[in-house]
């Protein structure tokens, strides 16, 4: 059926709720999923929420993918600070797939719409000037055909700066019961996910280099490789914009439990930002992977920052 042929391209796992692994963003991604160690944004509590703590600005951002020919996975997301050291972070994910049912004969009988709902709840804390930890809770209620499935589940994880730019971590997820479904038990997709990034500023500039090692409860380990580099625009491009300050930002990442792809793992993303108001600042990520005979991956996101500082502060914000 759709529905399961969907999620088994996700992983060979022996466990249930392999939705849970499908990756949320453009930009973490683009990156090869290696986003443990990076976690610096809306999207940090899907990889890491030890992350959130450390984002000092309101950050919101949705996103929107068709999942092959059939369905899509939609996200919205939220990350902001409530007090120094503390952030906060409000997520909710939704799967629509689109199935067909069929008699003992496989003729066609009508079409049903199969869901899933993830709606999560982040936070985490700064420890020391170097050391954060961070936890959600994620609930699921799923409907296949007249099947419904309810679970809880948690990730927890932590952020540790090494040196200056140099960042380790580690996030355990999907920690939960057993899922009942259609009287049958299965396990949540446990994985164990290990983070290293280095982030290299250069003028106004920075290049990011990321690397996540992942163990999943059940199946083989893997691993995720990611690189991204942004560009400030020149003057003259920018005033040709409308605006008076805008960059570029271009990812490249590979994983290795994707061999069966056309790009064999390989995956490249974009990214454009630009200053909208004071403070105020728009971008736009984009994201295609094909997938040979199955169709592309393609993935759009919108995001808004805004960070409270004074227009002395805002070219050292990125």
């Amino acid at each position: 059926m759709i529905f399961i042929f969907v999620f088994s391209q996700y992983s060979a796992d022996a466990t249930g709720a392999e939705y849970l692994k499908i990756g949320a963003g453009v930009r973490p991604v683009a990156l090869g999923e290696a986003f443990t160690a990076i976690a610096d944004d809306a999207y940090a509590p899907f990889y890491n929420p030890a992350g959130i703590s450390k984002i000092k600005f309101f950050h919101i951002s949705a996103m929107t993918m068709n999942l092959y020919w059939f369905g899509s996975y939609n996200v919205i997301t939220t990350v902001f600070p409530i007090s120094k050291k503390t952030g906060l972070g409000l997520s909710f994910s939704y799967i629509d797939i689109e199935d067909k049912v069929r008699d003992e004969k496989g003729e066609e009988g009508g079409k049903f719409s199969n869901y899933i709902a993830l709606p999560m709840v982040s936070i985490s804390q700064d420890f020391t000037k170097n050391l954060s930890l961070g936890t959600n809770i994620r609930y699921t209620a799923t409907k296949f055909y007249i099947y419904r499935e309810n679970s809880f589940t948690i990730d927890v994880g932590y952020m540790l700066k090494v040196k200056k730019y140099i960042y380790l971590a580690s996030t355990i997820q999907f920690i939960g019961s057993p899922i009942i479904y259609r009287r049958l038990w299965e396990d949540p997709p446990l994985l164990i996910r290990n983070g290293f990034s280095v982030n290299i500023p250069f003028y106004d500039n920075h290049a990011l280099f990321d690397m996540d090692f992942i163990l999943p409860r059940n199946g083989i380990p893997y691993m995720g490789i990611g690189g991204e580099i942004q560009l400030n625009l020149p003057q003259e491009a920018v005033e040709k914009l409308n605006t008076d300050w805008a960059v570029i930002k271009l990812y490249a990442g590979y994983r290795s439990n994707l061999s069966f792809v056309e790009w064999n793992g390989l995956s490249f993303g974009a990214s454009y930002e630009y200053r909208y108001a004071e403070n105020f600042y728009i971008s736009f990520d984009v994201l295609s992977i094909p997938y040979g005979p199955f169709g592309t991956e393609e993935r759009i996101s919108v995001s808004l920052r805004y960070y409270p500082l004074s227009p002395l502060k805002k070219k050292k914000v990125h």
